[in-house]
């Protein structure tokens, strides 16, 4: 508003100057002390139209831009209400901006079942590949031990056995 206003204010009154430049031949009382008031009061009572009218038409869009910074993201289910004497782009803008919230509600859960997936999906592989190393190993053991109790003492073997059985 300030922006727009400040734009406003130096283009009016260069219209003023222009103005009273080209008039100061034609009309010597432009230039006159009490000619450039008139111009100077025309400046300020357009300024003060424009900040009135700007201010009544930017109000509905502070207030859905209020409303828009009052939603929490982290907080899931909170939307956007500008509702009251909101013009109609505005709650256009609103019911977009909480369509859009929606979205990013549902993608991330979808992103968090997504990452449950996957971490079940490794925790699945990983047991199988150590359940797989572990039934290698003993596989390993128990004909190393079959190997072993061939050429044990005769006293060894049944201990061997009894090992192997486990």
């Amino acid at each position: 508003l300030t922006q727009v206003l400040a734009v406003n204010t130096a283009l009016v009154a260069l219209t003023a100057f222009v103005a009273a430049l080209v008039a100061r031949d034609r009309l010597e009382d432009a230039t006159s002390t009490e000619g450039l008031l008139m111009i100077a009061l025309a400046v300020s009572g357009v300024v003060l139209l424009n900040s009135i009218l700007l201010r009544k038409r930017l109000a509905p869009i502070e207030r859905l831009v209020d409303a828009m910074s009052g939603v929490d993201l982290a907080r899931p289910g909170k939307r956007a209400d500008v509702t009251r004497g909101a013009a109609d782009e505005v709650r256009r803008l609103t019911a977009d901006f909480n369509r859009m919230l929606e979205r990013l509600e549902e993608e991330r859960r979808q992103s968090g079942r997504a990452v449950l997936r996957a971490q079940e999906q490794e925790r699945s592989r990983i047991a199988q590949d150590l359940h797989d190393e572990v039934n290698q190993a003993l596989t390993g053991i128990l004909l190393r031990l079959q190997a072993t109790i061939g050429d044990a003492p005769p006293g060894l073997q049944d201990e061997l056995r009894d090992t192997q059985a486990l």
